[in-house]
């Protein structure tokens, strides 16, 4: 299944009380297509608040990291029980150049069931099969698709596929 989604605004604003004044996305707003909303890690500077960014929108978390490690409140990275179902493991510096395998294999590892989605860094179908080799239940794939590294007729086939 091919699902779209988007990212929500690079900092989230709060009311007066803390918490958080988002919409929850399965709705379509300003006449656009539905999609669910991503909330970055980086995009945080405390645990909590990131909470209540998911609870409010019911959105997926991306534990986001940048060359030098983990971007954002430290105990969402370390702490699974504070991920939701879905989670994108976004690795920046990886962009164009393989998915960051060990970090996606830990994550998948400490994920207890919840579905890992790799974002950063796929090149083309054989890294998609490696990533469900090593139980990611997805990838972030825009770059591959739009520079025609990967093409539609490759992702319908590896769909089909049985696992």
């Amino acid at each position: 299944m091919i699902t779209r989604w988007r990212r929500s605004p690079r900092r989230i604003p709060t009311s007066n009380s803390g918490s958080i004044a988002a919409q929850p996305t399965s709705r379509k707003q300003g006449g656009g297509l539905e999609g669910v909303a991503v909330i970055g890690s980086e995009s945080f500077e405390d645990a909590r608040t990131l909470g209540h960014a998911l609870k409010a929108s019911q959105g997926v978390l991306s534990l986001d990291h940048d060359a030098s490690g983990p971007i954002g409140p430290a105990a969402v990275h370390d702490d699974p029980s504070l991920w939701p179902e879905k989670i994108i493991v976004m690795t920046l510096g990886r962009v164009d150049s393989g998915p960051d395998f060990e970090r996606l294999q830990s994550v998948v590892s400490r994920a207890d069931g919840r579905a890992v989605y790799a974002a950063g860094g796929v090149r083309g179908i054989e890294d998609l099969r490696a990533l469900q080799g090593i139980g990611v239940a997805g990838a972030l794939v825009a770059s591959a698709l739009h520079d025609g590294r990967l093409s539609g007729r490759e992702l319908s086939a590896l769909q089909a596929a049985p696992r």
